[in-house]
């Protein structure tokens, strides 16, 4: 990521990485410590830090190490599709690739990949990823 996010809502994607989430809530930390903010900055940016806390309270010990991520429910069969293409074990959109069950396979592919652990971010299912 380039550009460093100014709020919680900013990298909510199909996929999250956890060293986002970590930088975040540092520039968050930082950023509350501005006199001038206003109230409602000031609340936001509080919710997001108790938000990212709680985050790393689910996830648990160590939550930053190796390449660790957060896939979103609704975002499974495109992360699969590109799972599957970056491996090579499919190119193009003809047949028979356009005959799988491609929400299925990321279904299938995010429980096996984060073992069952899910973690809820507001209205949003983020299954936990980690690879070492």
């Amino acid at each position: 990521m380039t550009e460093l996010p100014t709020e919680l809502l900013d990298i909510l994607d199909a996929t999250v990485q956890i060293n986002d989430l970590i930088r975040l809530r540092k520039h968050l930390r930082a950023r509350r410590e501005d006199f001038l903010l206003g109230s409602d900055t000031r609340n936001r940016i509080e919710s997001d830090i108790a938000e990212i806390n709680r985050v790393e309270e689910v996830i648990g010990a160590p939550w930053d190490k190796g390449e660790t991520y957060l896939v979103n429910d609704e975002h499974v069969e495109d992360w699969a599709r590109d799972a599957a293409a970056h491996k090579g074990l499919v190119d193009g959109e003809d047949w028979p690739v356009n005959w799988i069950d491609w929400r299925r396979a990321g279904d299938e592919l995010a429980k096996e990949q984060s073992k069952g652990r899910v973690v809820n971010i507001g209205s949003a299912t983020y299954f936990l990823i980690v690879s070492a």
